[in-house]
């Protein structure tokens, strides 16, 4: 069983929990992963918006990218979610967290989005 979760912020920077976080939509995203990072940001009292990246509204503070790695063995699973935070001006990384479970270690995806989540917004 192997389980990798992380998390990096760049040294100097602080995400503001008062911040306006726009999640752009992955096209390959078919099992509405954005739903559930967009819910498990929301439950860290963050104002987060969701949808294509030529709809991001005017004043967005962090633009928010992700990615999931979906793996089969006898069900369908999620081996791994990634996601990024960038300043939507400049479009420099300002941190990024993961969560990796292969299939004996695996756990609802919204677990493991909450797993990364964790790594970056630390309470």
């Amino acid at each position: 069983m192997s389980i990798d979760t992380g998390g990096y912020v760049v040294p100097g920077e602080i995400l503001d929990e008062r911040g306006k976080y726009y999640i752009i939509f992955s096209e390959d995203d078919q099992q509405a992963l954005h739903e559930l990072l967009r819910e498990g940001m929301v439950a860290k009292g963050l104002f987060v918006e969701s949808g294509f990246e030529d709809r991001m509204p005017e004043g967005v503070t962090y633009r928010v990218e992700y990615g999931g790695q979906w793996q089969w063995d006898v069900t369908w699973y999620l081996l791994n979610f990634n996601v990024r935070i960038y300043d939507p001006e400049s479009k420099l990384l300002i941190a990024s967290a993961h969560s990796l479970r292969t299939s004996l270690g695996r756990k609802k995806p919204e677990d493991m989005i909450a797993e990364a989540l964790d790594k970056i917004f630390i309470d």
